[in-house]
């Protein structure tokens, strides 16, 4: 084949792909947003079907893309224009940044926990017109009212997510007194 078409072919995969990750990503943010959840469960499931079809295409057009990038690397060179090499470059910049940033965002987002317990209220403070409770010596993040509502000391059942990278942080889903005392 010639070098033409193999070039043809990766820009065409290269749009491809481009697609692929982005409306995986966009299905993923909008699978992970509560009132859609809360609105229609079946779309909210529906909303992740990109990213399990994702995890076999993409690595599949990852390898198809590669072999036509070789194979038109090892083609002898014509003389293309320079327009053509930016724009080529430009395109292939932009799909080696998205891939990296949402693979470093769901990296991050892999490492995400959610944790539901009984627990005491160690302290609470705020820190310019942000709000925190501690718990289990990490620092949740609550709105004023819950803020206001938890005395220090006490046990309530506690929903609150934090992430592996970050374990002294996190941000509250849940909090409700109990009557046990201690």
């Amino acid at each position: 084949m010639k070098k033409e078409t193999y070039v043809h072919k990766r820009k065409i995969l290269t749009k491809i792909i481009l697609i692929t990750i982005y409306i995986t990503f966009i299905g993923y943010l909008l699978g992970n947003v509560q009132s859609i959840a809360d609105w229609n469960y079946s779309i909210h499931e529906m909303l992740y079907i990109p990213c399990y079809i994702a995890y076999y295409l993409f690595p599949l057009e990852l390898c198809i893309w590669l072999y036509y990038a070789i194979k038109s690397i090892k083609e002898p060179r014509d003389n293309m224009m320079k327009y053509n090499n930016i724009k080529m470059y430009l395109r292939n910049s932009l799909l080696v940044v998205s891939v990296m940033a949402i693979l470093s965002f769901f990296y991050i987002q892999s490492m995400n926990i959610s944790t539901t317990g009984l627990f005491e209220v160690e302290n609470k403070f705020n820190k310019t017109n942000a709000y925190y409770i501690q718990i289990n010596n990490k620092n949740i993040k609550c709105s004023k009212n819950e803020y206001n509502l938890v005395k220090e000391g006490d046990l309530y059942m506690v929903d609150f997510s934090w992430n592996k990278k970050w374990p002294q942080k996190g941000s509250l889903k849940y909090i409700e007194p109990t009557d046990i005392s201690e």
